[in-house]
């Protein structure tokens, strides 16, 4: 595919960022788990990175990386990652104990603190386990140069479903239905 050109804002992001200031965002969701019998977190965790992997068609820009120009002589460009890897954007991880809104904001204080990896998609999803009562939550971070406010809700909305109505993926275009 061709490269795409970041708008001026968005290149901006992507060279102001530093160790000391991560030009990313985030949404925190709270998982509803079905009624009745307990929840396996490793079921929650398998289910969420399959149905993020069946959806990324409906959100291409999640599987694009950007490429700088050398002496950032012109804007930065978005290509596809040739070596995508899922595993590498779908995290689970654990909420120390006793998981409560404490713990929780502390874990999403470690992880809006560290960079995401320029060489790779700029985006990672943390399916956090360990929570009080056996909840679950999801932790969205996406790069400001993929997502603003309005459109990360957009990509948040592409993946996951908001209301109970659960819809299957789109198909991929040229995939059998």
């Amino acid at each position: 595919m061709i490269p795409i050109p970041l708008d001026p804002l968005d290149s901006a992001f992507i060279t102001l960022e530093s160790p000391l200031a991560p030009l990313h965002i985030a949404a925190i969701l709270e998982l509803d788990h079905p009624e009745g019998g307990p929840v396996d977190p490793i079921t929650t965790f398998e289910e969420v990175k399959e149905l993020v992997a069946s959806r990324l068609h409906e959100v291409p820009k999640l599987t694009k990386r950007i490429l700088r120009v050398p002496f950032d002589l012109a804007w930065p460009v978005w290509v596809d990652d040739p070596d995508f890897d899922i595993d590498e954007h779908v995290l689970r991880r654990s909420c120390p104990s006793p998981g409560s809104e404490i713990e929780l904001d502390a874990l999403v204080g470690r992880i809006m603190a560290t960079e995401l990896p320029p060489d790779r998609p700029l985006w990672e999803l943390s399916v956090v386990e360990g929570l009080a009562d056996g909840r679950t939550a999801l932790i969205l971070k996406l790069h400001h140069a993929l997502a603003d406010g309005v459109s990360g809700a957009a990509i948040f909305a592409g993946l996951f479903d908001i209301s109970q109505e659960v819809r299957p993926p789109t198909p991929k275009i040229g995939s059998a239905t």
